[in-house]
């Protein structure tokens, strides 16, 4: 009986899906699994992190100020694998969020892809690096050309996908 109940807390930290992508809230688990049966472009983000060192935590924003969600810039490196948190808000339609997540995602793999970013100092070069200029404070928050189009591409499969279903 013990040995069940840990076995399902096990596989629910990791997710529906066992990727390196993962989540302990089922609304988030559910918006996921929907972005990858629709949206090509979340399928390849997470394969890509799949064959990386980085596991990414999937979060609810609880906060509604600022952003939409966000990396944590704090990187956790234990047993030679990357752990990261990405905080989102769930509000609004689903290519929205889907989009906001695999805009998120899209900055985990720039990470994945960057293996001496493992910690807060890394991470903030690797983005100053690559980032684009922003109105926010530059040593707490980074943009990239690639997320912001990753976000695009995935809102579009998201609403071809609903136009094709209708």
């Amino acid at each position: 009986m013990v040995a069940a109940i840990l076995l399902a807390t096990i596989m629910a930290a990791a997710g529906p899906t066992g990727h390196h992508v993962r989540s302990t809230d089922r609304q988030i688990q559910g918006i996921l699994v929907r972005g990858l049966e629709q949206s090509p472009t979340l399928r390849r983000l997470v394969e890509v992190l799949d064959q990386s060192d980085v596991i990414v935590y999937l979060e609810v924003k609880r906060e509604q100020h600022g952003l939409g969600g966000y990396l944590s810039h704090r990187v956790v490196t234990a047993g030679g694998i990357r752990y990261l948190r990405v905080k989102l808000i769930l509000a609004g339609p689903i290519e929205q969020v889907v989009g906001l997540m695999a805009h998120e995602l899209q900055h985990a793999v720039e990470v994945a892809q960057t293996p001496g970013a493992r910690d807060l100092e890394s991470l903030q070069r690797l983005f100053v690096r690559v980032g684009l200029s922003t109105a926010c404070d530059p040593s707490r928050c980074f943009e990239t050309q690639a997320a912001l189009d990753v976000q695009d591409a995935v809102r579009e499969e998201m609403n071809e996908r609903k136009r094709r279903v209708r």
